[in-house]
């Protein structure tokens, strides 16, 4: 497990790739305009970047990704883009790799999924590729951050020792966090959304079940069932995964409650605001600490503690009683 100085040094490395200012040596030039379809790679590019170079995003913060559709203010950003960087699975994706292909868009294109050493899941409940997510499992965020920085390199050579250097740190610093036991190790779990796939099994989990298959479809009876079932099978050998606002978070917690299984709640990795590399060390943090059987809801010590209190009362109650028999013989 990380120890107290592992955890601090890779904060330190973490504040250092924000801070550091961008090489002062680095020889002039164009900057490079990169545009990220979603908000969750900006910081993590933003990183590597020289003096010069931009990185913006296109899905606001609380839209639904799968629903959005370019503006004009889009599309003007991604003219003026020399690269961009795309998951390729939503509708809006997949217009912005036409007008690449067809020369309409003049920049260079990262699809994440066509990235050489990327490793790719398959969602257990319907044996289907798991397209989400995907850098948020360490081999596959070492893989693009090395990707971008040669891309990078390849556009604009003089900052190439620049770019080289920032993503070794960044990989240095998932390396630091591989270094331990995985927090999850021989634990099964149950995800409510596919992306939390690749870090419940980067934690150490083998993930046996997905609650929410499509983003809009919720959790069907039988599918709730099949949860339960597992749950009760396994009891204290699963965790159950889900993120902070999932729409399934209650029934989550309250079949764990019921079987003694363990819980652990993280951000919705999509629509984090924090870097990939940020949101993998707070995952460690939390799934170092997950909750046990015990404190899950917090309903099994309350209702011990009501108990206690009413055997409390009652056994004074039946102590006055019996004086107050005695005092009037």
């Amino acid at each position: 497990m990380l120890e107290a100085r592992g955890v601090s040094w890779i904060l330190l490395t973490l504040l250092t790739l924000l801070v550091i200012p961008q090489s002062s040596l680095v020889a002039g030039g164009d900057g490079i305009s990169i545009v990220v379809t979603f908000q969750f790679m900006v910081d993590d590019i933003k990183s590597l970047l020289c003096s010069g170079d931009e990185v913006t995003s296109i899905v606001p913060q609380g839209v639904d990704p799968h629903e959005y559709q370019l503006t004009y203010s889009d599309l003007a950003k991604l003219a003026a883009a020399d690269l961009i960087v795309s998951t390729a699975h939503t509708p809006f994706e997949m217009k912005i790799r036409e007008m690449v292909m067809s020369g309409e868009l003049k920049a260079e294109l990262i699809e994440i999924p066509k990235i050489p050493g990327m490793v790719f899941l398959s969602i257990p409940s319907v044996n289907t590729t798991n397209y989400h997510g995907t850098l948020f499992y360490g081999r596959n965020y070492v893989a693009f951050i090395n990707n971008v920085s040669d891309t990078l390199s390849r556009l604009r050579p003089e900052c190439a020792d620049w770019y080289r250097s920032r993503a070794r740190v960044a990989i240095s610093t998932v390396e630091e966090l591989e270094g331990g036991v995985r927090p999850l190790s021989g634990l099964k779990a149950v995800v409510d959304i596919p992306p939390l796939q690749y870090i419940a099994t980067w934690l150490g989990a083998e993930v046996v079940r997905t609650l929410l298959v499509e983003h809009d479809v919720p959790a069907s009876p039988q599918d709730v069932e099949k949860v339960e079932r597992i749950v009760e099978g396994l009891k204290d050998g699963v965790v159950l995964v889900f993120t902070e606002d999932s729409t399934a978070r209650g029934l989550m917690e309250e079949i764990a409650s019921r079987y003694g299984a363990r819980v652990l709640a993280l951000p919705n990795p999509v629509t984090s605001t924090s870097s990939v590399l940020l949101y993998m060390q707070k995952a460690v943090e939390r799934a170092l600490n997950v909750r046990t059987p015990e404190r899950v809801g917090g309903d099994i010590s309350v209702a011990t503690q009501y108990l206690v209190v009413a055997a409390v009362v009652v056994a004074v109650v039946a102590l006055l009683i019996t004086l107050g028999r005695r005092v009037w013989r």
